[in-house]
């Protein structure tokens, strides 16, 4: 996973609910996998064990606590526990199926200068829309191990077969086509076998479009 967190136990001992830096620790690697698949079957472990713990669910409590301090930013006069009726089962019910980490997340982010509307009160949509956000990697790395589980780790790719060296004939014919596209010049530096191979390709090109 390439992060701090290498080993299924180091994973499995994470409490219930973890933290956000803890998750941003964990995560640090997982944008990578929007471009590859997992390779082998410790990797698909480990990141199904991280995906397990990061998804735990906010109790009815913790959602509060984390909502009731946003929604007093809009309701100056009154005190906090005015706020908490604010509360009820609408927040709970939109809420209840994301972990805590990614309700405190959301909620920064409708607070900072980064929400056009931060003016406004959010309402319960609002944070779990950016909840949603925030799940972006988990939701990334879970369709990583659904692919691994169903077709298995990716094969492995050939390795590049080299190139066959020319032979003296051929870089005599190389040297004499291409002298007769640069006037004679010498080039100005040595070339690879990959290089020379390109350039008679080329000066061969070249020569039938000047006979056609």
């Amino acid at each position: 996973m390439g992060t701090d967190l290498t080993t299924v136990d180091q994973v499995a001992a994470l409490p219930e609910h973890v933290d956000p830096q803890t998750v941003a620790t964990m995560t640090r690697s997982w944008p990578d996998l929007a471009k590859r698949h997992l390779t082998s079957k410790e990797e698909r472990d480990l990141t199904a064990l991280a995906i397990q713990k990061i998804s735990t669910p906010a109790t009815p409590r913790a959602i509060a606590a984390k909502v009731v301090p946003i929604l007093s930013e809009y309701f100056v006069a009154l005190d906090r526990s005015g706020v908490s009726e604010q509360v009820g089962e609408i927040w709970q019910d939109e809420l209840a199926p994301y972990p805590l980490w990614s309700i405190h997340k959301a909620c920064l982010w409708w607070l900072s200068k980064d929400n056009a509307n931060r003016r406004k009160k959010p309402l319960p949509g609002d944070i779990s829309e950016r909840c949603e956000v925030e799940m972006m990697l988990v939701r990334i790395a879970q369709r990583k191990v659904d692919h691994f589980d169903q077709h298995g780790p990716p094969p492995e790719e050939p390795e590049a077969t080299p190139s066959e060296p020319m032979t003296d004939d051929q870089r005599a014919e190389f040297e004499q086509t291409l002298a007769r596209f640069t006037g004679g010049k010498r080039m100005p530096k040595p070339q690879s076998e990959a290089e020379t191979q390109r350039n008679i390709q080329e000066a061969q090109r070249m020569a039938a479009e000047g006979e056609a």
